[in-house]
């Protein structure tokens, strides 16, 4: 299959890579076009909890900063630089929807996610979609926002502290919510699938698959039932 080779330079404000007897391919794991990002060298990978900085207005491409190792490190937000290289248009076909139909219009998401990152990106692509987002940070907080608020989907992240997802599943099925709740999590599907659909949850979906989890936040808003007040416990 043929990848499309993206140089950062052509698409953002940044510095020509310089020729090399040796570059390197990034290639997102999560686009529905294969490219791969040019890049002169690769210092290091690692896991990291990082608060992440939003990004100046007039750059799309990048998702925000955060300083990593005392550097200023900047992320990008793929699926722009995606869109700026491949142009925008319809997800792929999905023989049982209409994927290229946007969300309903003036429709509430309660995301819940612990990690900062995964909660930006995600909160952009559903914002992207017309969509109003309300963040809790676990599930605790997410039962108090859903307690207070009118919203037509959860999306709920399963690893969280306080309370994690399988948790909130059901104690807010407990409480009566009748939403459709959509996990989001980059656990194993085949794994927790099952598990999810047991809790409470209404469908599973992986972190960061953004055509994937769009086709799956616009079915649930057209299933959805009208907004139910969830009240706490006493």
């Amino acid at each position: 299959m043929a990848t499309r080779v993206v140089r950062l330079d052509q698409v953002l404000r940044a510095s020509r890579p310089e020729p090399r007897g040796q570059m390197y391919l990034i290639l997102p794991k999560f686009v529905a076009e294969p490219m791969g990002i040019l890049v002169t060298r690769i210092i290091d990978t690692d896991t990291l909890a990082i608060e992440l900085q939003p990004a100046a207005a007039d750059e799309p491409g990048v998702l925000g900063t955060a300083l990593i190792r005392d550097r200023l490190s900047l992320f990008l937000d793929v699926q722009k630089v995606r869109e700026v290289v491949f142009g925008t248009k319809p997800l792929l076909a999905d023989p049982q929807e209409n994927p290229s139909v946007p969300a309903p219009p003036g429709r509430r998401v309660l995301l819940i996610d612990d990690t900062p990152f995964f909660r930006e990106v995600v909160r952009r692509y559903l914002e992207a979609d017309g969509i109003e987002i309300t963040t809790a940070v676990d599930g605790a907080d997410g039962l108090q926002k859903l307690a207070e608020g009118h919203f037509d989907l959860v999306v709920c992240d399963i690893e969280m502290p306080n309370l994690d997802g399988w948790g909130f599943a059901r104690e807010a099925r407990e409480r009566g919510c009748r939403l459709p709740l959509l996990a989001l999590t980059s656990l194993s599907k085949q794994e927790h699938e099952a598990r999810a659909l047991a809790t409470g949850f209404s469908e599973f979906q992986e972190k960061l698959d953004h055509d994937q989890l769009l086709r799956a936040v616009r079915r649930l808003l057209r299933e959805s039932p009208a907004p139910v007040l969830v009240k706490g416990r006493p």
